[in-house]
């Protein structure tokens, strides 16, 4: 929760509710400063740091210090962005970027309002970045990476019809018939479960 909020605060009473949250917090002071020591100490197990190094607690909120701690989250969206500001990022740039990205954060947290924005944050940056790679892929003729990549994409929304369409022609490009014929099928399932009108088949006739 802590990583969540990216070196903001966050108040105690949310700790309470995430937590604990059929218990009277009035009940929960002891319990937060056990919680919040264990943390401290996981992350300064030598304790050779002063108490609040890494993760700072006054008036009522916490926070974790990002400056202190290194986080895969931020050192992915430190890197992807300094490449998507970039005029022209190198491919090297941008796969390395994309060597960060591990997917969506606190996947097994889906329903957790403190964690969408920091997960919407991540998939935006990194469909930025697959769409760099793909145009990359592109000017190379690799419709293999290429069509890779936009599975991500398609993984990243389902219902992204550029993403679908690309995979398709990606595919017959790289003449793997039988697999762009699958992708034109599973993108046809996807718009009729939803009841929307499919784009043509990007193959032509």
């Amino acid at each position: 929760m802590l990583v969540a909020y990216r070196g903001g605060v966050v108040r105690r009473d949310e700790i309470y509710e995430e937590l604990w949250p059929d218990e009277d917090p009035a009940t929960l002071a002891n319990r937060f400063s056990v919680t919040l020591r264990a943390v401290r100490r996981a992350l300064d197990p030598d304790q050779r740091r002063p108490i609040g190094a890494y993760v700072t607690f006054r008036d009522g909120v916490v926070r974790l210090r990002t400056d202190e701690v290194e986080v895969d989250l931020e050192n992915f969206l430190a890197s992807a962005n300094a490449v998507i500001r970039a005029e022209e990022a190198a491919p090297a740039r941008v796969l390395s970027a994309l060597d960060l990205w591990t997917g969506a954060p606190f996947a097994d947290e889906p329903d957790a309002d403190w964690a969408r924005p920091v997960r919407a944050s991540v998939a935006a940056t990194a469909r930025q970045l697959l769409l760099m790679r793909i145009d990359q892929c592109a000017a190379a003729g690799d419709w293999v990476e290429s069509a890779s990549r936009r599975r991500q994409l398609i993984a990243l929304d389902p219902l992204d019809d550029a993403a679908h369409l690309g995979l398709v022609a990606d595919l017959h490009r790289a003449g793997v018939a039988s697999e762009a014929d699958q992708a034109w099928r599973d993108y046809l399932s996807t718009m009729a479960d939803l009841g929307l009108q499919a784009a043509p088949d990007p193959r032509g006739d």
